[in-house]
């Protein structure tokens, strides 16, 4: 079974933040076979645009994979207001033209929440302690376009099923939320491991040593190194995905 692993980023220079890890399940051990930048794709550049196009043309190529992706897919189900998630996505372009409009949209119903005095918050968040809520300042376009350039028009075409949204289907790539963070937390190695300094390099030999030491192996001897040297920590993201796409197997 293929396994994917996609770190999203919907940064003006997202071809050189998106990573996709390309791994296979073989009985009780996740090979991964690839870790590359979306710039590297067919068709990919640094530029935000061109890399997200291809990126949608890449993953309507994978078949049956099962693609763990590090975003937010929808928001609280207080703020659809009854709408289906379909209804949501598909109209998600139209209803917010800039990650801007769908940041307020998420600001002016925690407000509303607040002061009926909920807490505007998805289960799911809840359950996976999450760092943020779709909207929030840090990650807000990042839900914003993953939802308008992967989500909505992939599944709106049938190349994609969006779970648990919507059933799976044979022959056709199935897109889950993970996060690496919560992966992390349970495990105790939820600590920074993002930059150049020598202790982030440091945090993340931890977590590739507790990866190798359950059940992921590398193609080849560069990948573990290149997880190391990207200071960024979005190719490590990368196989993480891969590796809670694992785990959310049945």
């Amino acid at each position: 079974m293929q396994l994917i692993g996609l770190d999203f980023s919907g940064a003006v220079d997202a071809g050189e933040r998106i990573w996709v890890c390309c791994a296979r399940l073989k009985k009780d051990t996740l090979h991964i076979e690839s870790i590359m930048p979306a710039r590297d794709l067919p068709g990919g550049a640094p530029q935000r645009d061109p890399a997200h196009a291809a990126l949608r043309a890449w993953i309507s190529q994978q078949n049956a994979a099962l693609i763990g992706c590090d975003f937010p897919f929808s928001v609280a189900a207080g703020a659809l207001e009854g709408m289906s998630w379909e209804a949501f996505a598909w109209g998600f372009a139209e209803r917010f033209p800039a990650p801007e409009h769908f940041r307020q949209f998420g600001d002016e119903a925690a407000a509303a929440a607040r002061a009926d005095g909920r807490r505007l918050i998805r289960q799911t968040d809840a359950e996976a302690r999450t760092p943020f809520p779709p909207h929030n300042l840090r990650i807000y376009r990042q839900t914003y376009y993953g939802i308008r350039e992967l989500l909505a028009p992939l599944s709106q075409a049938g190349s994609v099923r969006v779970l648990p949204m919507q059933p799976g289907k044979p022959g056709v790539p199935s897109m889950i939320e993970v996060c690496p963070a919560s992966l992390l937390k349970p495990i105790r190695l939820y600590a920074p491991y993002k930059g150049a300094e020598p202790k982030y390099r440091q945090q993340r030999a931890r977590i590739l040593d507790y990866a190798q030491d359950n059940g992921i192996r590398f193609g080849n001897r560069t990948m573990p190194a290149l997880l190391l040297e990207n200071a960024g920590g979005d190719a490590l993201d990368s196989v993480l995905c891969a590796y809670a796409a694992w785990r959310a197997l049945p």
